[in-house]
Parts: C-alpha cells; structure tokens; sequence
C-alpha cells in the first residue's frame, strides 16, 4: 500500500514557523547571552566586529 501525501499549502506554514523560530532564537541571544569577552549582553556588546553585529 503506497501513500503519496502532497500538501503544498503546508510549505509556507513550514517556513513561516521555521522564520518566527529563528527570530526567537536571535532574540534570546541577543537580549539573555553575555558576550564573552566583556561581559556585557550581546545587545549592548561593543566588542564584536561590525559585521558580526549585523548578522546578530
């Protein structure tokens, strides 16, 4: 017995998620992580290349 389930109205539900879960992500880093070299949050870190701050 073959089962061919096609569904492609659930692949945007899928990277929707997947992009709220990354935002999540970023947020707990930048706001609940402290850098390692100062101390301070990673939202109010200074220490870190510009580009590095871009991406976080």
């Amino acid at each position: 017995m073959e089962v061919n389930i096609r569904h492609p109205e659930l692949l945007p539900l899928f990277a929707t998620a997947l992009a709220i879960e990354v935002a999540h992500l970023r947020w707990i880093l930048l706001t609940q992580w402290n850098c390692k070299s100062c101390g301070t949050r990673h939202l109010d870190c200074a220490c870190k290349p510009a580009w590095m701050r871009m991406l976080l």
